[in-house]
């Protein structure tokens, strides 16, 4: 039995919205047209990534989610993404290398991204800005990063040539 399989037949003498309702849903069908663009957003703190990802998807992103660099380097091999958004600092692969070998993919080159990290303000957080600065179609934010600036910095680094 799957999820969408009723435990039981739909009683025909039953008001149509009970009916409807335990009828099997048909499959949403793959013709389906996407119409936002897509992210992948990557972040260890599973917590903040859902947050940002339902605000993103409330404005019409599609969002798909990892929450490390291997998971990620798996989704993107799976899919055409539009933008990444990385988190900079996390256990395992650092932000960095994990965008170096997403953009060295065939399906990645150019990928724009944007780079978030809560790094203390200082030096370290200066570094990690200038090498963002470097990259092209790339911008950095300090978390937590709002959905608003978030999705400007998407739309910015996107229309970047």
């Amino acid at each position: 039995m799957t999820l969408d399989t009723p435990t039981r037949s739909p009683d025909a003498t039953a008001p149509l919205p009970e009916r409807v309702a335990a009828e099997p849903r048909q499959p949403e069908t793959a013709a389906k047209e996407v119409v936002g663009p897509r992210v992948l957003l990557v972040d260890d703190n599973a917590e903040l990534a859902a947050s940002l990802a339902l605000a993103l998807s409330e404005e019409g992103v599609l969002v798909d989610c990892a929450g490390s660099a291997e998971t990620a380097k798996t989704v993107f091999a799976e899919r055409r993404y539009d933008a990444v958004v990385i988190d900079l600092v996390m256990p395992g692969t650092h932000g960095m290398a994990l965008l170096a070998d997403l953009r060295e993919s065939p399906q990645g080159k150019g990928v724009p991204a944007v780079l978030l990290s809560e790094l203390p303000k200082g030096e370290t957080r200066d570094h990690a800005r200038r090498l963002v600065g470097k990259l092209k179609r790339a911008a950095f934010l300090d978390k937590p990063a709002s959905p608003r600036r978030l999705l400007v910095t998407l739309g910015q680094v996107t229309a970047a040539r």
